[in-house]
């Protein structure tokens, strides 16, 4: 028989922790394969290395040593497709007739958006969870580690060869979130009477944090200002007739899609430490009943790192021959466009940012507003509270229920700043509280037993700030169902999950104050999730 020592106990914890930081990466909402194959309804049972996050009361109920190693095996699938472009919509909105539809089709896909159903390119993750506890039945102490919250996504929602043929413009995939918050969780429980146990753990929080989105802002000179394609078209007057075509081709480009917004690739990459803590209670109501609840929170995360912003100006072959200052064309000299725009701004008829804008558009350029520039953050977490109950008075069977609060309206809104406390950029997701309920079994076969459970939790993000990365595109409604095998000292669990969210569709865009961006992608959205857990239970 395989025997493991304490000291292989912890360092293994540490490996597994090691582990974690670098897998983690997927929304979690609980840890423990016997709590999680319950539906997570485990406030009122707490009685393995789990209780370190549902409730730590319920490990001082507990004697000897016990340790647990959980894995998640995840697959997420989710997709995305832009909705009309909010310039088609408002152009429509104003004609709301077949002609205008028609007058406007160029304008109707987000700009260099494909126009199908792009689905998120995020691999099968393996995460896992661990911890080790000791009890006397009276106190407990143990160590836990696991992923607190985690988002991974990564999607390719940009036809690149349409907006920019530049080899430095967008392949692959352009928008991806891949944040992780790993929790190491120290924890004590004190048996306070026959019935009544309270337990604190203290959370050491590490974060990884990788944001990478493109900004499509709707700063289309042509578009902006009506009369900067009048200037064109004086300007495409001044040249000999036979080169006029590939200019007035480029022209009607211009204000169409893909490249009716200006494109930019922005990311953010920084880590951090922070902290925080969990308390719980566990009351035996009578020896068939108990109730328990735990409440978690954490300070803000402050963390450091690098972000970039690189404007990606489209490109047409129509064009980009113009955007010089002298043209040659059959050995005679014309005023290029660039001349042509500081001459326009001297009379007059350009500001100085439309004739900037003017100067690039079309030329296919790639450049930085910010390169790899020193930021800092305050990360907000959200605060965690819930209760649960436990019935056993049917023989074999145990029946829980569970009800929690999330506050995930905690992600109002969080700064960006360079080191010097400049403000770099506000993300804004206006996020609200969410409200989890559900009910688990266990029942005892004897020679194996058998979990069963679901709950249902509303979404967070609002339609406002959607974007593709968001996790839940919905209401969640999971699923889950277990099967755990005792053997000596060992439990040997296996679980399926699986979650099911409606799809959502999303009409409306919500553009920033700064007119620079938008809020949120609208458009169809869709996910679901499987998982399939494996653990390993022992009694030391």
């Amino acid at each position: 028989m395989v025997s493991f020592s304490k000291g292989q106990i912890w360092y293994g914890l540490i490996l597994c922790a090691v582990f974690i930081k670098l897998q983690a990466a997927i929304d979690l909402t609980g840890i423990g394969c016997r709590a999680q194959s319950m539906g997570g309804n485990f406030r009122g049972v707490a009685d393995d290395y789990s209780a370190m996050f549902w409730n730590p009361a319920g490990l001082s109920f507990q004697r000897g040593w016990h340790a647990g190693l959980h894995w998640t095996l995840v697959s997420q699938r989710s997709g995305y497709l832009a909705a009309d472009s909010p310039l088609y919509q408002e152009k429509t909105n104003e004609q709301p007739d077949d002609a205008s539809a028609e007058n406007y089709a160029g304008l109707k896909q987000f700009s260099a958006t494909f126009p199908y159903k792009a689905k998120s390119d995020v691999p099968v993750v393996l995460v896992p969870s661990t911890g080790v506890f000791y009890g006397n039945g009276k106190w407990a102490f143990g160590l836990g580690a696991w992923a607190a919250f985690g988002v991974r996504a990564r999607y390719d929602l940009i036809g690149s060869a349409a907006y920019n043929q530049s080899a430095d413009a967008f392949s692959g995939p352009d928008w991806e979130d891949d944040m992780k918050f790993i929790d190491m969780h120290p924890t004590v429980a004190c048996r306070i009477s026959d019935r009544l146990a309270l337990g604190a753990g203290f959370s050491f929080i590490i974060a990884d944090i990788y944001l990478r989105k493109p900004a499509f802002s709707p700063m289309n000179p042509f578009l902006t200002n009506e009369e900067n394609n009048q200037l064109i078209l004086e300007y495409i007057e001044t040249l000999p007739a036979d080169s006029r075509t590939a200019l007035s081709q480029g022209l009607g480009a211009m204000n169409a899609s893909p490249m009716d917004h200006l494109v930019a690739d922005t990311y953010i990459e920084g880590s951090g430490t922070g902290f925080g803590y969990n308390v719980g209670f566990l009351y035996k109501v009578t020896d068939v009943f108990q109730v328990g609840a735990s409440f978690q929170a954490y300070h803000d995360v402050p963390v450091e790192g690098e972000a970039s912003v690189q404007i990606k100006y489209p490109y047409h072959p129509g064009v980009a021959p113009f955007l010089t200052d002298t043209v040659r064309i059959d050995n005679v000299a014309y005023e290029g466009l660039l001349k042509y725009y500081e001459r326009m701004q001297r009379e007059g008829r350009l500001d100085l940012r439309d004739r900037y804008l003017l100067s690039k558009y079309g030329s296919g350029a790639v450049e930085f507003s910010r390169d790899r520039d020193a930021v800092k953050s305050e990360m907000p977490l959200p605060k965690r509270m819930g209760i649960g109950f436990c019935y056993t008075g049917i023989s074999r069977l145990m029946l829980t229920a569970d009800i929690a609060v999330t506050t995930w309206s905690a992600w109002d809104a969080f700064e960006i700043r360079e080191t010097d406390g400049t403000l770099f950029n506000t993300i804004e997701k206006d996020w609200k509280n969410v409200i989890r309920f559900g009910m688990g079994f266990e029942y005892d076969w004897t020679i194996f037993k058998g979990h069963g459970g679901f709950y249902t939790e509303s979404r967070a993000a609002i339609n406002e700030t959607m974007v593709p990365t968001n996790p839940d595109v919905n209401r969640r409604n999971v699923v889950s169902l277990g099967l755990e095998v005792p053997y000596r000292r060992y439990r040997f669990h296996l679980n399926f999950e699986h979650t099911f969210m409606k799809d959502v569709d999303i009409k409306e865009w919500v553009v920033m104050p700064n007119q620079l961006d938008y809020k949120n992608m609208a458009g169809l959205y869709s996910a679901s999730m499987t998982n399939i857990m494996m653990g390993l239970d022992v009694d030391l």
